[in-house]
């Protein structure tokens, strides 16, 4: 298998085995996630141990609790509270959010979203690059700075040439060195 092969791959499943062999190690590197089942869910703690050390994203299970999913049921369910254009946000309204803290448990943060808003710039900060400031414009012409927190480096990459994001948010006002 070639390098270009590998990074095509992005999630492996393994099935029922009694340990971890070369043939596992070969197959898990550079796989991202890892369901690894088995017939009367069979893992010593020892195996899942070894595993998890290899790879943070694995997750194991009986297969007759998964011999029946598709692939919809292994993408992630993302929700949000409501539909909230950018133009929509204003100093006001951001305080009155506020006015739902403190956040938790039982009293989740806010999530909003809007489609396909035009990326017009985008860059990576901070000293250890985990900041990706973005330019964004709605459909409308109205344009907003947003704030990207994780992998900088990432992000650009996965980004590509694709100039349309999706966006789930919560708004804040940024201020930094005395600039909003």
């Amino acid at each position: 298998m070639n390098n270009s092969e590998k990074e095509k791959r992005t999630a492996v499943a393994l099935g029922d085995f009694d340990g971890m062999h070369r043939a596992h190690q070969l197959v898990i590197t550079g796989a991202s996630d890892v369901i690894i089942y088995s017939v009367n869910n069979r893992f010593s703690l020892m195996q899942k141990s070894v595993f998890e050390k290899r790879c943070p994203n694995v997750v194991f299970a009986d297969f007759d609790e998964i011999k029946n999913m598709t692939g919809e049921d292994f993408i992630e369910k993302i929700w949000i509270d409501v539909p909230l254009p950018l133009e929509y946000i204003t100093e006001p309204l951001i305080k009155e959010v506020g006015l739902l803290e403190p956040f938790g448990q039982g009293n989740e943060k806010p999530q909003f979203a809007q489609r396909s808003l035009f990326i017009r710039n985008a860059r990576v900060a901070g000293k250890n690059r985990n900041v990706v400031m973005l330019s964004l414009v709605t459909e409308s012409g109205f344009m907003m700075e947003a704030r990207w927190f994780g992998e900088g480096d990432k992000f650009m990459e996965e980004m590509g040439g694709c100039r349309h994001i999706d966006v789930i948010y919560y708004p804040e006002i940024n201020e930094y060195n005395g600039r909003r």
